[in-house]
C-alpha cells in the first residue's frame, strides 16, 4: 500500500519508505505525520475521527490530542493550507478531521467546518502580543466567553499561524471538572507529560532533573529506575511551595533557545494550585514566553472563585491580559455560511440562521449542520435556500444544543431551576412580581435570587426596575437567548407547566385590576394556552421605569 502514488493538487504522497513531494521537490515531514496525512488521504472527502486516527495510526502507543493536533499544523505547514478556509484539511472542531483533495467545490459534507468568521481583530491582538513575547516580553492571556463563543476555535487558528511562521515550544493541558478532590497542578502536569510523549527529548528529562526534579517526581513514566532514586534522594523533605520555584526554573530554562507557549484550556475548572503556578509565573515578566488560557465567566463563579480573584488582581497590576469573545454580526454569519456551503447564500437563509443563533458561533454552527443533515438545504442556481417551510425550519433545536443546555441548567441549585422554569412561562422579558403565586415566594426573595443568577449572565440579564398598577415595585429581566427559554419551557411536565401557567396569569390579572386590557395578548398565552408555546409573544410594556 505504501508504494502507491497519490496525488492531490501539486503534490504526491508515496514510495517507500512515505514521501512527501511537490512536483520533483521533498518535503521534509516526521514520519507519524506523514503516516497521518496518508491514512487521511487514502479517504477522501471521508470524516475520520480523532480515535480512528489514534487507533489505527498510532497503534500500540500513547499519544495525547495535542500530540495529533502538532501533526495536523506540521501537515498544513507541509502543504501551505489555511486553517481558516481549507483547501486540503478541514477539521471537523472537537471530532477529527476530513481529506478534501484540493476540490474547487466542496459539497456540504455533514459534521463538517465552516471558516472561522468575526474574529479577525482578536487574532490580530493575539499576534501583537506574542510579538512582545518573542521580544522578551512575558505575556499572560485568557481568553473569555461562554460555551459555544469559539475560544477553542479562536485558540487553535492561532497556534497554526504560529506553527506556521515561527519556531516554538508548546506546551498544552486541559483542566477538567471534578467532583471529589482535585489533583494539584494537574492540567500542568498533563502538559509537560504530553509534551514529553510527543517529543521524546532526553535534554527535557535532563532540564527537569536539573531545574525541577519535583516535578520529575510526579512523573514516573518519564523515569527508569536508577533516576527515579537519584531524583527521589534529591526531593526528600522538599517544601510545597518549592514546586513553584522549580516550575519557574524550568520554563526559564526551556525558553532560552526558543520561545516557549503554555496552553491550558478551561481554566474555570482549574485547582487553586494551578491558577496561583501561572500566577506567579505572570510575575517573570522577562522571558520570551507567551500563556494562554481559555475560561467561562459563568463557570468561573460557579467553581472558581480563585480563578476571578486572581485575574482581578492581575488585570489590576497589568500583568494579564483578558480577550473577552463577543457574539458575531449577521455579516459574519454570511461570510460563514458562504464558506461552509461553498456558494453564495440567500437573505432569507441569512437571516432565518441569525435570528434563531443571534450570533452564538456555537448555536449557528449546530443549526446550519442539522439543516444539512434534514437534507432541507439546495442550491438553486448557485444560491443557497431552505426548501422547507420556514417555519418547521424554525422549530428545529439540534439535539446536541439541548444537551449542553440542559447540563448547565442541572449545574444550579433546585431553587435557580424552578424560577426559571416558571420564567421561561411568563416570557422571554419577566418580572419578578408575575412569578410570586408560581413560586410561593415574596418579591423581594425572587428579585435576590434572579440577580444571584444575573451574576454569571449564563441565562439571564436585568432589565428596568417597574411599577405596576397596584403599586408593586418589581425587578424585570430577560432570557439571554430565546433556545434557553425554549429548552427550559419544553422540559417542564404538561400538567405542572398547565398550573404554572394558570398562577402566572391570575397573577397578571389581578396586578394590573381595571388596565387588564393592556396585556389581553400576554393572559392569552395563559388562560387559553396554544398546543404548541410560542416563543415571539409580544412582552408586557412596562408601565413606568424607575
Amino acid at each position: 500500500m505504501q508504494d502507491r502514488q497519490i496525488q492531490f493538487g501539486p503534490f504526491s504522497l508515496g514510495g517507500e519508505p512515505v514521501c512527501l513531494r511537490r512536483g520533483s521537490d521533498s518535503i521534509k515531514l516526521r514520519p507519524m505525520s506523514l503516516q497521518v496525512l496518508r491514512y487521511l488521504s487514502e479517504r477522501p472527502g471521508q470524516f475520520v475521527s480523532k480515535d480512528e486516527l489514534l487507533d489505527r495510526v498510532w497503534t500500540g502507543r500513547v499519544i495525547s490530542d495535542s500530540g495529533l493536533r502538532l501533526c495536523v499544523r506540521e501537515i498544513r505547514a507541509a502543504l501551505d493550507d489555511d486553517a481558516q478556509n481549507p483547501h486540503y484539511l478541514e477539521t471537523v472542531v472537537g471530532k477529527g478531521y476530513r481529506f478534501l483533495e484540493g476540490a474547487g467545490g466542496k459539497a456540504p459534507y455533514p459534521d463538517s467546518t465552516g471558516p472561522i468568521v468575526g474574529r479577525d481583530a482578536e487574532l490580530s491582538r493575539l499576534d501583537d502580543l506574542y510579538q512582545r513575547a518573542l521580544a522578551g516580553h512575558t505575556q499572560f492571556v485568557l481568553l473569555a466567553g461562554e460555551a459555544g463563543i469559539g475560544k477553542t476555535t479562536l485558540l487553535n487558528s492561532f497556534l497554526d499561524r504560529i506553527s506556521k511562521g515561527h519556531d516554538a515550544h508548546m506546551i498544552q493541558g486541559q483542566c477538567v471538572v471534578h467532583y471529589g478532590k482535585q489533583e494539584a497542578y494537574a492540567p500542568v502536569l498533563e502538559a509537560i507529560s504530553s509534551f514529553y510523549r510527543d517529543h521524546t527529548d532526553t535534554r527535557f528529562i535532563k532540564n527537569m532533573e536539573r531545574h525541577a526534579p519535583g516535578w520529575l517526581l510526579q512523573l514516573p513514566e518519564m523515569l527508569d529506575a536508577m533516576l527515579f532514586e537519584r531524583v527521589e534522594r534529591m526531593t526528600e523533605g522538599m517544601a510545597p511551595e518549592r514546586m513553584t520555584r522549580e516550575f519557574c526554573r524550568l520554563i526559564a530554562a526551556m525558553s532560552e533557545k526558543l520561545p516557549l507557549i503554555i496552553v491550558i484550556e478551561d481554566l474555570h475548572w482549574a485547582d487553586v494550585s494551578t491558577i496561583d503556578l501561572l500566577a506567579s509565573l505572570a510575575e517573570h515578566d522577562n522571558l520570551p514566553l507567551m500563556i494562554l488560557g481559555t475560561y467561562r465567566p459563568a463557570d468561573a463563579v460557579l467553581y472558581s472563585q480563585s480563578l476571578r480573584d486572581t485575574v482581578r488582581e492581575l488585570k489590576g497590576r497589568g500583568l494579564c491580559q483578558e480577550l473577552l469573545l463577543e457574539l458575531l454580526t449577521e455579516a459574519d454569519l454570511a461570510k460563514y455560511l458562504t464558506g461552509r456551503l461553498n456558494g453564495e447564500v440567500s437573505d432569507n437563509l441569512i437571516e432565518m440562521v441569525y435570528r434563531r443563533s443571534e450570533g452564538n458561533p456555537l448555536f449557528m454552527a449546530k443549526l446550519v449542520e442539522a439543516f444539512i443533515k434534514k437534507q432541507v438545504l439546495v442550491c438553486h442556481d448557485g444560491l443557497w435556500c431552505a426548501v422547507k417551510e420556514t417555519e418547521a425550519l424554525e422549530s428545529t433545536i439540534p439535539e446536541s444544543l439541548q444537551s449542553l443546555i440542559t447540563r448547565y441548567l442541572e449545574a444550579l441549585p433546585q431553587a435557580h431551576k424552578e424560577l426559571l422554569e416558571v420564567a421561561s412561562v411568563v416570557g422571554m422579558q419577566f418580572s419578578s412580581a408575575a412569578m410570586t403565586d408560581a413560586l410561593a415566594k415574596t418579591v423581594e426573595e425572587i428579585d435576590s435570587a434572579c440577580e444571584q443568577l444575573t451574576v454569571d449572565q449564563q441565562f439571564i440579564e436585568s432589565a428596568n426596575l417597574l411599577t405596576w398598577p397596584d403599586g408593586s415595585i418589581t425587578g424585570s429581566y430577560h432570557f439571554r437567548h430565546h433556545l434557553f427559554l425554549e429548552i427550559i419551557y419544553h422540559q417542564i411536565a404538561t400538567a405542572r407547566r398547565a398550573r404554572i401557567h394558570r398562577k402566572v396569569g391570575k397573577r397578571l390579572e389581578a396586578g394590573y385590576g381595571e388596565r387588564v386590557s393592556e396585556i389581553a395578548a400576554s393572559l392569552a398565552t395563559h388562560f387559553d394556552l396554544p398546543p404548541s408555546r410560542r416563543s415571539d409573544v409580544t412582552p408586557m410594556q412596562p408601565l413606568s421605569t424607575s
